[in-house]
C-alpha cells in the first residue's frame, strides 16, 4: 500500500511539475494534455518500477527544477536539485547542463553537434584514465568498472539519445528568428542534458541509465513545445505514430528498470 501510495504522489509531481513549466514557457494547454497523457502510456515503467521509486522521485523533482532555468533563477535550480540527491545520487549530473545553459554560448546549431561529438569521443579516450586515477575511491572504482560493462547489449541507446538532440536543434532552427520564444530555453537545456551526459558514452550502463531520464523529462516537453506551434489534427496524428513507433523499436522488449534495459539492439527487432 505504502508503494502505491508513493508512486502515486509521484505521479502527482510529475503532472503539476509539467503543467508549471508548460505555462512557465507559454506553451498550449492543450499540447500538455496530450503529452502528458502519451506519456502515461508510453513511458508508464517509470511509474510503476516500484523498486526504484526513488529514482523517479528525484527525476520528478529534477522536472520541477527546470521551469527555474526558463526563468532564470539558476540559485533555486541548483538548490531543487540539490534536494533531489536526498533520493537519488545520479541527481548531481544535473548540475552540469545547467552550467553549460548559463555560462556557454553557441550560435551555430552545427556546432551542437559539434561539442555532443566531441564529448562523446573524449569519453572513451579518457575512459582508461579516470579508471586507474589514485585518488578516487576504491567505491566509486568499483562503481565506474561496473558501469563500463554493456550488460544489456543494446545498440539503440546512442540512437536515442542522438534523436532527443535534433528534435530539440530542429526546434531551435524552427524559432531562431524568435528569440523572444521561452522554450528556447527548455530545448538548449536539454540538448547540454544530452551533451553532457554523453561523457558517460564510454560507460554504457550509467550511459543507459541516465537515458531513462532524460526520456522521461525531454519528450513530453518536446512534444508540447511542436504542438503548441503546430495545431492541427495533422500534428498530432503525426506525433502519435512517431510515439507508437518510438515504443515499438526501442521499448516494446522491456523488462524491469534494473535490467534496463534489457532492451533488444535496434537490428534484433
Amino acid at each position: 500500500r505504502n508503494l502505491h501510495s508513493t508512486s502515486r504522489r509521484q505521479r502527482q509531481m510529475c503532472i503539476r511539475d509539467r503543467y508549471k513549466l508548460c505555462k512557465v514557457s507559454d506553451f498550449e494547454i492543450k499540447a500538455y494534455i496530450y503529452a502528458l497523457y502519451s506519456s502515461l502510456i508510453f513511458f508508464a515503467y517509470y511509474y510503476m518500477t516500484f523498486e526504484a521509486i526513488r529514482d523517479g522521485i528525484a527525476t520528478a523533482i529534477i522536472l520541477y527544477s527546470i521551469s527555474y532555468i526558463v526563468s532564470g533563477k539558476f540559485k533555486s535550480y541548483y538548490i531543487i536539485v540539490l534536494l533531489s540527491l536526498l533520493f537519488h545520487q545520479a541527481s548531481i549530473f544535473f548540475i552540469i547542463p545547467a552550467l553549460l545553459y548559463r555560462y556557454v554560448v553557441i550560435k551555430k546549431i552545427s556546432n551542437y553537434y559539434i561539442l555532443f561529438l566531441f564529448v562523446f569521443a573524449s569519453s572513451f579516450f579518457l575512459k582508461d584514465f579516470i579508471l586507474n586515477l589514485n585518488f578516487i575511491n576504491e567505491h566509486v572504482k568499483y562503481l565506474l568498472s561496473y558501469y563500463a560493462e554493456n550488460k544489456s547489449n543494446s545498440n539503440t541507446v546512442v540512437v536515442r539519445y542522438i534523436i532527443i538532440l535534433s528534435f530539440c536543434l530542429f526546434y531551435l532552427h524552427l524559432t531562431r528568428r524568435d528569440f523572444g520564444n521561452k522554450g528556447r530555453g527548455v530545448h538548449i537545456y536539454l540538448i547540454f542534458t544530452v551533451i553532457s551526459f554523453s561523457f558517460f558514452a564510454a560507460f554504457p550502463d550509467m550511459y543507459r541509465r541516465l537515458l531513462l531520464k532524460v526520456e522521461f523529462i525531454s519528450y513530453p516537453i518536446i512534444i508540447i513545445s511542436y504542438l503548441s506551434m503546430y495545431k492541427t489534427k495533422k500534428s498530432y496524428l503525426t506525433y502519435s505514430l512517431f510515439l507508437i513507433l518510438y515504443y515499438v523499436l526501442f521499448m516494446s522488449n522491456y523488462h524491469s528498470y534494473y535490467s534496463l534495459l534489457n532492451i533488444r539492439p535496434l537490428f534484433e527487432l
